[in-house]
Formats: C-alpha cells, structure tokens, sequence
C-alpha cells in the first residue's frame, strides 16, 4: 500500500504505511532480521521524497548495517542501499559522497 502512495506522491500516507510495516516486522521478526532492513529502506525512500534528507539517511543507514551483517559486503540489497544514499547525496549537491557511494553500489554489482 506503501508503494501504491508513494508513485501517487502521497508521500505521509506512504510513510505512515512504511512505518507500520516496520513496527510489524520488528515485532515478528526482531531487530536483525534482512525483512526488516527492507522496511527501513522504505521508510527512507518516503522520507527523502518529501525532502527530509537526515531522516531518510538515518534510515538507509540502518538497512545497511542490517543487509551488510546479514546478506554480506558483496549482495546486490547491499548495492540498492548505496545507491539510494548516493541518489540522496546527489539531490543535496554532495557529489563527492553521491561518486563514492555510486562507485560502492556499481562495484557490488560488478
């Protein structure tokens, strides 16, 4: 339903929606579990759409301390979560940091 708001630019109501995923997930599956990292990308895809840049890189950065623990350095959810961060840097004129994570991202996918 997340995603359904979200491509309509109902960014709150794709965020409340993405929010309750994760407390769902977080209760069943607890705090470690790739699910949940899925969730928290989410979470930080609505946040960076409505322009909340920190939240949304506080949120891409737990789903990729997640996947790394979970999945490994090399698997392509890994690859997602750098991209998104580098999309992000890029949309505020970081461009340096946006290269490095972009260059991770096509690594992984290498």
């Amino acid at each position: 339903i997340g995603v359904v708001y979200d491509s309509k630019g109902k960014y709150d109501e794709a965020l409340d929606m993405y929010q309750r995923s994760l407390k769902i997930r977080r209760a069943a599956l607890g705090d470690d579990h790739p699910d949940l990292a899925t969730s928290y990308n989410d979470v930080a895809s609505a946040y960076d759409s409505k322009g909340e840049c920190e939240k949304a890189l506080d949120m891409y950065q737990r789903a990729l301390a997640i996947w790394t623990v979970a999945l490994g350095d090399d698997h392509p959810d890994v690859a997602t979560v750098y991209h998104n961060i580098g999309s992000l840097h890029k949309s505020r004129g970081e461009y340096d940091a946006a290269l490095d994570m972009y260059q991770r991202s096509l690594r992984i996918r290498k």
